[in-house]
């Protein structure tokens, strides 16, 4: 994670090349400081589950009928790649 600073200095080089405004600068700062936040959040099994049946029928493919086949298909691509 970026430190305050080194956020601040993002905003100021973002705020250079694009605008001088200075509330971009602020939402610039707030803005990457809630996404480093939201990165940061540990999400449990069913946090991704709750998420994987919200999202059911959108791109999965025929053969992941449950999110315990998802989570197993996806350790086995990570085990034929090693």
């Amino acid at each position: 994670m970026k430190t305050k600073e080194e956020i601040e200095q993002l905003a100021e080089q973002y705020i250079e090349d694009n605008t001088g405004d200075h509330y971009v600068y602020c939402g610039y700062i707030e803005g990457y400081t809630q996404c480093q936040e939201d990165m940061a959040k540990k999400y449990t099994k069913e946090d991704l589950e709750n998420a994987f049946n919200s999202g059911r029928g959108y791109g999965v493919p025929d053969n992941i009928k449950d999110f315990n086949s998802f989570i197993n298909s996806l350790n086995k691509q990570d085990n034929e790649n090693i």
